[in-house]
Parts: C-alpha cells; structure tokens; sequence
C-alpha cells in the first residue's frame, strides 16, 4: 500500500517558548502599563454603560464584521503579512512540483489533451 505523507510542508512544526526570565519581563511589562480604569457613564433610564477602554479609538467603518481589514491596516502591518503569505505559496508550490509533473506526465501517458 502507499505511504502518503501528510504534514504540511510549509507550516513550522516547532514552538518557541520564552524562557522564565523573558516571561518575567513580559508580565512585568503588562503589570506597568496595566489596564486604565474603565470609564462609566449612568444613561437617563437608569442602566449604565461601561467603556473598558476609554482612550481606544474606533476605526472609522470597523463597526461591521465583514469589513475589510487590508483596508484598515496601516503598510507596515501588511507587508510583512503579504511577503510571508507569498513565500509560503511559493514553497507549497515548490513542494508539489513533483506531484504535477508525475501528475501531468500520467495525463500523457493516458492520451489525455490538456493546456497549461
């Protein structure tokens, strides 16, 4: 029977845990910064609405799930997004060569006509 091998070829198969000292850092970081007090505003029918974080500022249409983030997100999130999507592509590709040119050479084999 085949062996069919079926981890993904371009998915890092490793996890990078910090070491103590540098989670240490991270909560101590979190803890000085801390979360700001939440601001509540009473509304006249007497229910009261709370802001967790009084100082965020919305983004102008992120108000609606189906927005388009590319559009929200400044160039220097994107870009690194966009070279690291297009380099994963590029090796998946690579890694399936073999596969379409067995694929494609079977295809001739069976006198099938196809184009590229």
């Amino acid at each position: 029977m085949a062996e069919i091998d079926k981890s993904l070829p371009n998915v890092k198969q490793t996890v990078k845990i910090p070491s103590p000292q540098q989670q240490m850092e991270i909560t101590a970081e979190s803890q000085a910064s801390g979360p700001s007090q939440p601001e509540v505003t009473q509304n006249q029918d007497g229910s009261a609405e709370i802001t967790f974080e009084p100082g965020a500022m919305n983004q102008p249409g992120g108000q609606d799930h189906y927005t388009n983030l590319a559009e929200l997100l400044p160039d220097q999130v994107l870009d690194p997004l966009g070279s690291q999507l297009w380099s994963n592509y590029e090796e998946y590709r690579q890694s399936r060569r073999q596969w379409a040119d067995s694929y494609t050479k079977g295809l001739d084999l069976l006198g099938f006509q196809y184009k590229d």
